[in-house]
């Protein structure tokens, strides 16, 4: 029993680091968080937490790790799934990329504003760089699905992969930067609705498929994240002439 209460010891304190970690980041920025702050959130001696990780970086790759991990999740299931064809996990792919749940839009601004922070950009980058890395995989894989099936007239899988993954990423990181200012563009969401549908286009040359047979910006879940954030920039400016 003793062992056991020491292993489960160790093991709360490593989850406490990492929780009250992410907490300090996501609040203060990572730059500012300090070792000494998740110490005495967690309430452990310096020897405590230098077991468990050797310095503050650690916790970042390992934190960066997790968020990945479930994003690529995702992934590796659709490249699995022999009863999807390469069509439906192309737009469930893409659809992911952008999507973000109606319910969620104002926490994800909240999330998107920290993250992009000055403060947060070696974390923003580590996340962009470790998901580009182990998702190209499981995007050839789906790719080189299409190929064969020969809906997509692509010439080789793996390089239209990582040029989709990053045309991915710089799509997503506009998005994200007008829902964080959406002052700095005309009817934000309009400019929304024609990137996503300009993003559409693009992939469907990129991948050598039929005009139109991505079209993104008309699935249901992209029609109810749009909406939801038209409905949320409506209550900001309401917001914002209650209190000029």
């Amino acid at each position: 029993m003793g062992s056991d209460f020491i292993h489960e010891t160790k093991t709360s304190s490593r989850a406490c680091i990492l929780r009250e970690a992410q907490r300090l980041f996501l609040s203060k920025g990572y730059e500012a968080t300090t070792v000494q702050d998740i110490m005495e959130a967690c309430r452990i001696a310096k020897g405590t937490f230098y077991h468990h990780f050797s310095h503050k970086l650690a916790i970042l790759e390992e934190l960066t790790e997790g968020l990945v991990e479930e994003s690529i999740q995702i992934y590796r299931n659709l490249a699995a799934d022999s009863n999807l064809s390469a069509l439906e996990k192309l737009v469930a792919v893409f659809q992911k990329n952008i999507a973000i749940k109606p319910e969620m839009v104002e926490l994800s601004v909240t999330i998107l504003r920290t993250l992009f922070s000055e403060e947060n950009l070696r974390w923003r980058y580590r996340i962009t760089k470790t998901f580009l890395s182990r998702v190209l995989d499981f995007l050839t894989q789906i790719i080189q699905q299409g190929r064969n099936e020969g809906i997509l007239k692509c010439s080789s899988a793996s390089e239209v992969a990582l040029i989709i993954a990053e045309l991915s990423q710089n799509m997503k990181e506009r998005i994200s930067q007008i829902l964080i200012d959406p002052d700095q563009v005309p009817e934000p969401s309009r400019v929304i609705r024609r990137l996503i549908a300009a993003y559409s286009d693009a992939m469907e040359k990129i991948l050598g498929s039929e005009p139109g047979l991505l079209s993104l910006e008309k699935s249901a879940s992209i029609q109810a994240m749009l909406k939801a954030i038209e409905h949320y920039f409506k209550h900001k400016e309401e917001m914002h002439d209650r209190n000029p």
